[in-house]
């Protein structure tokens, strides 16, 4: 019986797969150039917004889990770290291991093994001029200025046209003068300044814990670590995770000089040395002889957050009043609740209050946890009730505005003249600047507090160019934007990034004089991204670094995530 027609394969069958397998590539080659690629995060300039090579930790005391950047790489090729770092480090017979430190309870942690990990894999999303441009604070990827054959991550936090000044870890901009110079010696003078505010989304992204008191357990406070919570006219249990209050008034105080908890003399225990400051610590930056490990700057952009519970049994909980307490750049700023109304207000430390805004909010409902968030960043107060947004008000320092309130008296006059400097550049000193602290304060029914947290805001560090071949005649002076001497002016197709690791990143403040090649074919200028150098938008973590370094790369799903 002959063969079916159907069953005969066309004559034009392997044309035609051919060409189909072509018109593929050719539309998987257009997607990849023109629409969207995959990149791998080769450093911690990001951390831990998104994390380079790592080595991952779990606390036994907490349950926490971090990342740290690698400790020894091959050749000193900062992206080629040893695959076990404590094996290639202290030799495979002694059986030393990695040591580091608990973020939240300052306890040594260690791992004999120590296995580096792979930088998050990412998609990115590529700039189509005309339809799409960046944004400010979008996570850009881009030919680095002074290595353009590497790729660099950073965040977007300037544009063309703008000036821009990085002031006490904050970005201010304001249109670029028509007449460079016509502003004067300290343009941070002029008044059209405005601070750049991150979008909710963005901010929530970037926030870093400092503490949460949900983390503490039996076990830890057994080893010495001490909460730096202190609580008066409440009644602390379960390990200092839970305060209970009667009604009468009541404070929840973050106590700065609180200790780490006490150490065995491995390395880096200066660390736990120190008190319980709110700064720019990474627990990520934890190496010996970091950088990063250098003094912290104090950081008053803080999110204060709570649990809390109005007690079974209370028949008028609208009587409750609660407020939060950020006390920094010599104001209070506060967030109260009272009689169904929210308020937001800052004052002059003894001065009269000063109401920014005021809303209408529901009671508290008894025996049920509302979570509380109280946020003071980029000058503006926002109050979050159960992740919703209450109220929310800005303020408008200047920039010289801002930093007379952050700096200390003497540094302030260091910084004018007005007093003898002792240092090069009074303001990359981090003990020029006042430390922030933070509380809850409560009365009128019982309530009782659970997991109640601090996390503070990015800082963009200010710093000084050091002598290497892309500094030149800038070594010895203000890195970009830090100053009012380095103030930036993006003309024209120029764009300003920082890394969100602030420490640890090799970025626009400091990179300083662009390849050669870049400079003839793209833009000379230091400190700055043209806009041909610019490839896309990162959005998206597809593929983070394998579960427990498993050798079969099963990603850890958990950590897939957009980026914000």
């Amino acid at each position: 019986m002959p063969e079916s027609a159907a069953t005969v394969p066309p004559k034009e069958s392997i044309k035609e797969t051919i060409i189909s397998v072509i018109i593929a590539f050719a539309m998987a080659f257009v997607f990849r150039s023109f629409v969207a690629e995959a990149f791998i995060i080769p450093t911690g300039s990001m951390a831990p917004t998104l994390n380079g090579a790592h080595m991952r930790f779990t606390s036994p005391y907490t349950g926490e889990d971090w990342a740290v950047q690698p400790w020894f790489f091959v050749e000193n090729n900062s992206q080629n770290p040893y695959p076990f770092q404590a094996d290639e480090a202290f030799n495979r017979r002694f059986g030393r291991a990695i040591t580091v430190h608990d973020p939240v309870t300052g306890l040594e942690v260690s791992d004999k093994v120590a296995k580096s990990r792979a930088g998050d894999r990412i998609f990115v999303l590529k700039y189509l001029y005309g339809i799409q441009s960046p944004d400010p604070f979008d996570v850009v990827v881009f030919k680095n200025p002074t290595q353009p054959d590497e790729n660099y991550i950073k965040r977007l936090i300037a544009l063309p046209g703008e000036q821009v000044a990085l002031v006490d870890g904050d970005v201010f901009v304001r249109p670029a003068p028509e007449a460079p110079g016509a502003e004067g010696s300290n343009p941070w003078d002029a008044a059209d300044w405005t601070i750049r505010r991150k979008p909710a989304a963005a901010q929530r992204a970037v926030w870093q814990r400092v503490f949460d008191s949900s983390l503490m357990t039996g076990e830890a406070v057994s080893k010495g670590v001490i909460s730096p919570w202190v609580a008066t006219g409440a009644t602390e249990r379960n390990a200092t995770t839970v305060y209970e209050t009667s009604g009468a008034p009541a404070t929840i105080a973050w106590d700065r000089t609180k200790p780490f908890a006490p150490h065995s003399g491995a390395a880096n225990t200066t660390e736990n040395d120190r008190a319980r400051e709110i700064n720019d610590r990474y627990p990520y930056n934890e190496a010996p002889g970091a950088f990063a490990n250098s003094p912290r700057f104090p950081v008053s952009d803080i999110r204060l957050r709570a649990a809390v519970t109005v007690s079974k049994g209370v028949p008028n909980p609208a009587a409750l009043a609660l407020t939060a307490v950020v006390e920094a750049r010599g104001h209070e700023f506060k967030a109260a609740i009272a009689n169904g109304k929210a308020v937001l207000s800052m004052a002059p430390l003894g001065g009269a209050a000063v109401v920014l805004a005021e809303a209408q909010v529901d009671a508290f409902p008894v025996g049920k946890p509302v979570v509380v968030e109280f946020w003071h960043s980029d000058q503006q107060l926002q109050l979050w009730i159960d992740g919703k947004l209450a109220v929310s008000k800005g303020y408008d320092w200047l920039p010289m505005e801002r930093l007379k309130h952050a700096l200390t008296a003497s540094a302030w006059g260091q910084f004018t003249g007005t007093a003898p400097s002792r240092v090069a550049n009074v303001l990359t000193d981090p003990a020029s600047y006042v430390p922030p602290t933070v509380r809850w304060e409560t009365s009128g029914v019982p309530v009782e507090f659970r997991a109640v947290a601090v996390d503070r805001d990015l800082y963009y560090r200010p710093a000084m160019y050091q002598a290497g071949p892309t500094q030149r005649t800038l070594a010895g002076t203000p890195a970009a934007a830090t100053h009012p001497r380095s103030t930036l002016t993006l003309k024209a197709d120029q764009f300003f990034v920082c890394g969100d690791n602030s420490p640890s990143s090799l970025d626009g403040r400091l990179w300083g004089y662009p390849d050669p090649w870049v400079a003839e074919e793209f833009d000379a200028s230091p400190s700055v991204v043209s806009r041909r150098l610019l490839m896309g938008k990162a959005f998206f973590v597809y593929f983070p670094s394998p579960v427990g370094g498993s050798p079969v790369g099963v990603p850890d799903f958990g950590r897939l995530r957009a980026i914000r």
